[in-house]
């Protein structure tokens, strides 16, 4: 009984003090709740940092605050060193504060921070609240990232990506509604498989009217497709027919997609990276 108390008693402490994942990057705000957590920040606007005092209570604490390139836990769990991305390294702060509105800190030097990785927008970053002050994740830090990307910068995607662009039509026999027009990077042969972005036009617009979002998007890599959408006359029918005319044309396209351009898009998209965008019926 007693050893049975013992092992309880450093299992409660292992977790107590093991790191702790929290929402760390932040943004102020004007009114209640005084700060948002968003997961994407635009390339040079300002990253602050703060922790809800509910998740735990840092007033007076000295802490390293790092950030870092995304890793994963597997990752972390290998190599827990904590290296700061920025030319000044890891900003030493003490914070103070009982309220998160309090305890927000302005990070330096978050204009460095680079956000796009070859051609594709984004860079991932994990920001760390080194609490023991030991250049290591471990007992006591806080992590925002260890289970998912802590948060995104994005360059702005005004101008046009790296890639040159090509594109295809394509009507099944199937029926009038299996139609799409597919952009994709030239050099795709070269590439990897790349995410899919689906555009899914509403009523009284056409899916030839995103040929730009196409052209756009593909130059940054990825392979775009606009469909033809049943939307009706724009009723309530349409969402069930729009939305079924989209699966088709989806399910459609990652049938036959090694075929289309000759074979040249063989392999070449990511079924698991697909985002679909468009607007209502």
């Amino acid at each position: 009984m007693r050893t049975l108390l013992l092992l309880t008693l450093l299992i409660l402490n292992f977790v107590a003090y093991a790191q702790t994942p929290a929402d760390i990057a932040a943004k102020p705000i004007d009114q209640s709740p005084w700060v948002i957590y968003p997961k994407t920040f635009n390339s040079g606007d300002e990253i602050s940092a703060t922790v809800k005092p509910t998740v735990i209570d840092l007033d007076g604490q000295t802490v390293d605050i790092y950030i870092t390139a995304d890793r994963n836990e597997n990752e972390w769990n290998a190599d827990p060193s904590l290296i700061d991305v920025r030319s000044t390294g890891a900003q030493n702060v003490m914070l103070s504060g009982a309220t998160t509105e309090e305890s927000i800190v302005i990070l330096q030097n978050t204009t460095e921070l680079l956000g796009i990785s070859e051609a594709r927008p984004g860079v991932a970053y994990d920001l760390v609240y080194d609490v023991n002050q030991d250049g290591l994740l471990n007992d006591g830090d806080l992590i925002d990232g260890i289970d998912r990307v802590g948060f995104f910068v994005v360059d702005d995607m005004e101008l046009t990506g790296p890639y040159g662009v090509d594109s295809l039509y394509y009507q099944s026999e199937e029926g009038y509604w299996q139609t799409f027009r597919l952009f994709y990077p030239t050099e795709i042969e070269s590439l990897e498989a790349q995410p899919l972005v689906v555009i899914s036009h509403g009523w009284t617009h056409h899916y030839w009217y995103y040929d730009f979002l196409g052209q756009h998007l593909a130059s940054y890599g990825y392979v775009v497709m606009s469909h033809r959408n049943d939307v009706g006359n724009g009723g309530a029918l349409a969402s069930t027919t729009a939305s079924t005319s989209a699966l088709e044309n989806i399910d459609t396209l990652l049938t036959i997609y090694p075929e289309l351009a000759g074979g040249l898009l063989d392999g070449k998209i990511d079924k698991n990276r697909i985002v679909h965008a468009g607007h209502s019926t």
